[in-house]
């Protein structure tokens, strides 16, 4: 079993994951001005609404979306949408933050804390990845199709960082609960990682198998690795 506190791994996944918002949607400089408060928090209540509609948009159109979709979603006109976002990018940009939050940090954070075993966790991260290509298509394809839209640079890179970082840690631990050399966690996390994302991203596009056998096949090649060099378990 893996010995670690649960707190400490979804701290660490969630700190790892987490897509800052813009500094306007963080905006502590208000005080005292009752009125102006309240009229702050409107606005942020109705990007939050925006940004609702933007992902029912995406799930129906797609990664071509546009923001008459969006506008079209949410009920309202286009320049109302401009009344709340500076640009196109400003909407991609909370859209994208909001994929990270509520999308792929929920899925990651939860396998990650899944009990059992070294290869069920592994089973479990595996399996995450690729049932989001698998319940959020248009999600997944528009993280790739706007992916520099993000408020943090690369969207992509900064996510499979921060998965990979994540699982970096839990293994670190279990080598160095061992008295193992611990040097080794963070490049076979990266490449466990980078083989799911390439393989996944893929099958996404050429789906030449079911889900499930695409994730045996990524477990089995990744366990051969793992297990022999991640210390015998304690079972004790």
């Amino acid at each position: 079993m893996i010995h670690m506190n649960p707190v400490t791994v979804k701290r660490r996944a969630v700190h790892n994951l987490e897509v800052h918002s813009s500094p306007a949607d963080h905006d502590d400089t208000i005080r005292g001005d009752g009125r102006r408060r309240r009229w702050e928090e409107h606005k942020r209540a109705r990007r939050e609404e925006f940004v609702s509609a933007a992902l029912r948009a995406i799930r129906v159109h797609g990664d071509r979306v546009g923001l008459d979709d969006i506008a079209a979603e949410a009920g309202v006109s286009k320049p109302v949408l401009y009344r709340h976002f500076a640009d196109k990018a400003d909407v991609f940009a909370a859209v994208l933050d909001r994929i990270a939050t509520e999308v792929f940090l929920p899925r990651v954070a939860a396998a990650l804390l899944v009990g059992g075993d070294d290869l069920a966790l592994l089973r479990g991260t595996v399996s995450s990845y690729v049932q989001l290509v698998v319940h959020e298509p248009q999600l997944y394809r528009f993280v790739f199709s706007h992916n520099t839209f993000a408020r943090s640079g690369d969207f992509v890179a900064n996510m499979e960082d921060a998965i990979a970082q994540a699982l970096s840690a839990l293994m670190a631990d279990r080598l160095r609960e061992a008295g193992a050399d611990s040097g080794g966690a963070e490049p076979w996390a990266y490449g466990v990682v980078g083989m799911v994302q390439l393989a996944a991203h893929r099958w996404a596009d050429h789906p030449t198998m079911s889900a499930e056998a695409l994730v045996d096949y990524l477990v089995s090649l990744a366990w051969q690795g793992l297990s022999g060099v991640l210390p015998p378990e304690n079972t004790s």
